[in-house]
């Protein structure tokens, strides 16, 4: 290469030999008879093409820097290198490395950030005939560029003149910050049947859903965090076998053409963390390993696109069997937010959603999850697909009494079993501390508790249930001629709270209405408002039939509960307690001054 003199010999001494920019070339042979000491090649390699030197013998370690695209080093005629590093700032290739026993030099990748081609010999040996191949790589300083849709990842693509399996791949994740680095296959390299991971660096490992795909993967030596990323690329809705994973603290689902294919997964480790970064077609499920014999399995799924301003949708499904608690959370995305259909989970499982972006988690009507926990800024959504029908004495928790974004919590498709005496099925929501809109069930068999939470909420309530507004002027909402509807804490008074009535047919109202036990119109223009010295019904149904009122309200002065009574034909029997307003104030035998209603506490009514 012309920076040896002629007379230069290799003693058993360590020398250094230095291959300045382009220098190293075919005809160089650089012999050492020493086995025992430690020479160094240092060169630069520069052709754009693979170069083989006539013979590089006993030079324990070479160090190669890449600076021309397509530059490489064959090593046909290499023998005796203990190590191989590479640095660089361009593409480059290994090339005929004698994998088989002990015959490799182990590699270093420092601070790399393009792609490196390692092609082996040959991968025909079998580890039955002691000939397995293994190869042994260390990486450190390795970073990703570029954006994240279009990102650059400083590859290992692992290659071979005869095709097989590569038996065992070493790979330490070494330096002080962490490397990511992306594992392909190709060129006759059809599988590598274990790979090996040491280190203390957190470690971003990117593999594709057929290269990982039942492998074996052995990170319980690493230290740091190993996120196992999947692209599952051209998969659609085959299984991503992670069975054989073990030491994994994350994974990664990416899809890099992004064109929706479906993720589906088995094989994960309870209480890791699953990164959804695409959006998906087809259904979708992710299974935990021996979660079938478990009985505290977890599994966090963080839905957060690679684009910051897309959302992520898994569509059509998603199935989490044998798993008794499941995070969602979603990040990135906009003000739309991130969607899950048809989630299905075992019964009587925990579900909790969080994040700072909403999520709109849609239920299986077949999932009959025990508790749903929404945390977070979110303005998350929860709701089923279809009515949901839970066995006798099983109930739902919907609980957002922690989040502090404006919340949707539609129980509607709740539905009890037709069951024993005194067994009712019950759906309970609690909202959080913002505006949310909250509906009760409308099912049969069943009853639903609420407790709206601070704010300026919604409630939609159309069956039998018991109703806690909480604080902030709110609006509850009554449909349909059900009953058995008890209030807790209705405000009244201006800034109090509101109250719609929709029965389903025109309502119409009396003027100033007096019984025999005192009473006067409240609300003129709305309904009648009536005090009795004590609890009447049959006085309330009395002035309904002869009132011509379709509606009423009646205090009970000595107690303080006022009911909403409805009748549609003025006939005797068909009368209606709607619902009971309990704590409400009276002062001595009920006026008009004090009722406490006023026309502000009145809604729509139809």
């Amino acid at each position: 290469g012309g920076l040896i003199t002629s007379d230069f010999k290799f003693t058993s001494g360590n020398e250094k030999v230095t291959a300045g920019a382009g220098t190293l070339n075919a005809l160089d042979a650089l012999v050492d008879g020493s086995t025992t000491d430690a020479d160094v090649l240092d060169a630069t390699l520069t052709s754009g093409a693979l170069l083989t030197p006539a013979a590089i013998q006993n030079i324990e370690t070479i160090n190669l820097s890449a600076t021309v695209a397509g530059s490489g080093l064959g090593f046909t005629n290499i023998t005796g290198a203990k190590k191989v590093t590479l640095t660089g700032t361009a593409n480059s290739s290994l090339e005929d490395v004698n994998a088989t026993g002990t015959n490799a030099p182990a590699f270093e990748i420092n601070n790399y950030n393009k792609a490196v081609t390692l092609n082996v010999l040959t991968l025909a040996g079998t580890t039955a005939a002691g000939t397995a191949e293994s190869l042994t790589v260390k990486a450190s300083g390795l970073t990703a560029a570029g954006t994240v849709l279009a990102p650059v990842i400083p590859t290992l693509n692992l290659t071979s003149d005869v095709a097989g399996t590569l038996e065992t791949l070493n790979l330490e994740s070494a330096g002080t910050t962490k490397n990511t680095l992306a594992v392909n296959l190709g060129g006759g390299t059809t599988a590598v049947a274990k790979t090996v991971v040491t280190g203390a660096a957190d470690l971003d490992l990117l593999m594709a859903h057929g290269a990982i795909n039942g492998q074996t993967l052995n990170g319980a030596g690493h230290t740091g965090v190993l996120n196992l990323v999947v692209d599952r690329n051209g998969a659609a809705t085959a299984v991503t076998n992670l069975t054989n994973v073990t030491g994994a603290d994350a994974y990664t689902f990416r899809d890099s053409n992004a064109v929706g294919d479906a993720l589906v997964a088995s094989g994960l480790a309870s209480g890791s963390t699953v990164a959804l970064t695409y959006s998906t077609t087809g259904a979708s499920s992710l299974a935990v390993k021996g979660a079938a014999a478990g009985k505290a399995d977890s599994l966090t799924l963080v839905l957060d696109n690679a684009a910051d301003a897309t959302n992520t949708a898994v569509a059509t499904s998603l199935t989490v069997t044998d798993v008794e608690t499941l995070n969602i959370k979603s990040e990135g995305g906009t003000t739309a937010g991130s969607t899950i259909a048809g989630l299905t989970v075992t019964a009587g499982s925990t579900v909790s959603v969080d994040g700072a972006t909403k999520l709109d988690l849609q239920l299986a009507a077949t999932s009959l999850v025990s508790v749903v926990e929404v945390k977070g800024a979110g303005a998350h959504k929860v709701d089923f697909a279809g009515a949901a029908t839970y066995a006798e004495g099983k109930n739902l928790t919907i609980d957002g009494s922690t989040a502090t974004g404006k919340l949707t919590l539609d129980g509607t498709d709740f539905t009890g079993t037709a069951t024993a005496p005194g067994v009712v099925e019950t759906l309970t929501i609690r909202g959080g501390e913002n505006d949310d809109a909250i509906t009760a069930h409308t099912g049969a068999n069943a009853r639903s508790v609420i407790d709206a939470g601070a704010g300026k909420d919604t409630v939609n309530v159309g069956s039998a249930a018991n109703v806690t507004l909480g604080l902030g002027a709110d609006t509850l909402s009554l449909t349909g001629l059900t009953g058995g509807i008890t209030v807790t804490d209705f405000a009244l008074g201006a800034g109090g709270d509101v109250l719609s009535v929709n029965t389903g047919a025109p309502m119409t109202f009396g003027g100033l209405v007096a019984t025999a036990t005192g009473g006067a119109d409240g609300v003129a223009t709305k309904l009648s408002i009536l005090g009795f010295a004590v609890a009447d019904d049959a006085g309330a149904k009395a002035e309904l039939v002869t009132g011509g009122e379709t509606a009423i309200i009646v205090i009970n002065n000595a107690t303080g509960v006022a009911e909403l009574w409805y009748d549609a034909d003025g006939v005797a029997g068909s009368e209606v307690k709607l619902a009971t307003f309990e704590n409400i104030t009276t002062v001595g035998v009920l006026t008009d001054a004090t009722s406490g209603f006023v026309a502000a506490n009145f809604g729509i009514w139809a």
